[in-house]
């Protein structure tokens, strides 16, 4: 049978997220998402770049060159994610790149 209770985010046993219930330790799906996508759209810029570079723009208030969409659009969600403090739990933000998050 599935078990219902299988997951990435059952696997942390440190991180609670905040006003979530602490009973088993969650990272919660939205949060998840949220700190894959700089990531995920590096990973796959490459596909859409047109769609991705309106996203950035969107996003950015910038203009972005398809060609710049695969290092622009994760480097403003990272600014997002920032400036939201969704990521102050880890210690070493400060060093957080676009290419490091591929490797």
């Amino acid at each position: 049978g599935i078990n219902a209770e299988y997951g990435s985010s059952g696997i942390n046993a440190e991180y609670g997220a905040t006003n979530y219930p602490q009973e088993k330790k969650l990272i919660p799906h939205g949060l998840s998402v949220c700190i894959t996508s700089p990531a995920v759209f590096a990973a796959t810029a490459a596909s859409s770049p047109e769609r991705h570079a309106e996203i950035a723009e969107l996003l950015g208030g910038k203009p972005v060159r398809k060609e710049d969409a695969g290092k622009v659009l994760p480097e403003v969600l990272l600014e997002y994610l920032h400036d939201l403090d969704v990521l102050m739990v880890w210690e070493h933000w400060d060093t957080l790149t676009t290419t490091s998050l591929l490797l």
